[in-house]
């Protein structure tokens, strides 16, 4: 009897070794990921005069589209500091080549192309104590390609406003909204409108991006 319990305990742990190693191995072939999953190269964004904190928002308001089980977001950041890798993309060639060196299906890159706020006090000899008013100028931009296109899309909205200061000229509440405005424009969404949502099988062009 000691025997036969002594053998049962060897195979229990053999099996229990061969199990690991399976499923071990499971996890390397299926990381969670979809047949239909598109890897996405999401860019830190490209931007002028020094307005990183602008950029940042964009680049992560941006990525909250690119999420599981329909996009796999690679690590723009580390892509950019790799020697073989073109910083900013600056036209259709620069995007497949960085789609081809990252793997990815999808590659974006967020500008800030123009912010410009300019403070200044109306001219009134009746009113000494007027409000100083604020002059914003902005654009921003997505310029986004995917695998099979011939040419990189470009999405933009622009902002032009000149009102006293307060929490209307606040660059949050500016970019927040430019940039709800810019994704709501986008060509890819959380769920994908672009190609079929189908996570297996036959991907199907929509109408509407044919």
């Amino acid at each position: 009897m000691k025997k036969i319990i002594i053998i049962f305990t060897v195979l229990l742990f053999a099996a229990a070794g061969r199990f690991s190693i399976d499923a071990s191995t499971q996890e390397e072939l299926d990381p969670g990921y979809f047949a239909n999953t598109r890897a996405v190269l999401l860019l830190p964004a490209e931007v002028t005069g020094g307005n990183r904190r602008i950029g940042d928002y964009l680049t992560g308001e941006t990525a909250r589209i690119f999420r599981y089980p329909y996009y796999r977001l690679l690590n723009g950041a580390e892509n950019m500091t790799r020697p073989d890798s073109i910083k900013y993309p600056g036209g259709g060639n620069d995007f497949e080549e960085l789609a081809r060196l990252s793997g990815a299906d999808i590659v974006v890159l967020p500008q800030v192309v123009v912010w410009s706020q300019v403070v200044f006090y109306p001219s009134s000899l009746r009113d000494n104590d007027a409000d100083p008013v604020v002059q914003t100028r902005a654009v921003l931009r997505l310029l986004s390609w995917k695998r099979g296109d011939e040419k990189v899309s470009s999405t933009e909205v622009r902002y032009f406003d000149t009102s006293e200061e307060g929490i209307y000229t606040d660059w949050k509440e500016i970019v927040g909204d430019m940039t709800a405005q810019l994704l709501k424009k986008f060509p890819y969404h959380r769920i994908p409108t672009d190609i079929s949502t189908n996570l297996s099988g036959p991907v199907i062009q929509t109408e509407q991006n044919k």
